[in-house]
């Protein structure tokens, strides 16, 4: 799920946040008392129009009301996946 950083606020617990960043330069950002992955403590900018918030949907208390609109890199999957739905499937990301 993707929240746009003027939507998005911290309440509490930024404090124990805590960001592995890969060889490549890609970051995940976990909590540190469960391991939870979160939001990264500072919004992306540059994909979108307006800086966002890559939100992992298992953190998420309630349901979110949303759906899946496409699936981008399907051209990698592993052979075995499935992608079930009707959503429009991409080879890259358009």
């Amino acid at each position: 799920m993707i929240a746009m950083a003027d939507g998005f606020n911290w309440i509490s617990g930024k404090e124990k946040l805590k960001t592995y960043r890969s060889p490549t330069g890609a970051t995940t950002t976990f909590c540190s008392d469960c391991g939870s992955q979160v939001p990264d403590a500072e919004p992306i900018e540059g994909i979108f129009e307006s800086p966002i918030y890559p939100v992992p949907v298992g953190t998420l208390e309630d349901d979110p009301s949303m759906f899946v609109r496409e699936h981008i890199y399907v051209g990698s999957k592993a052979h075995w996946e499935t992608i079930g739905g009707d959503a429009q499937q991409y080879n890259e990301m358009d």
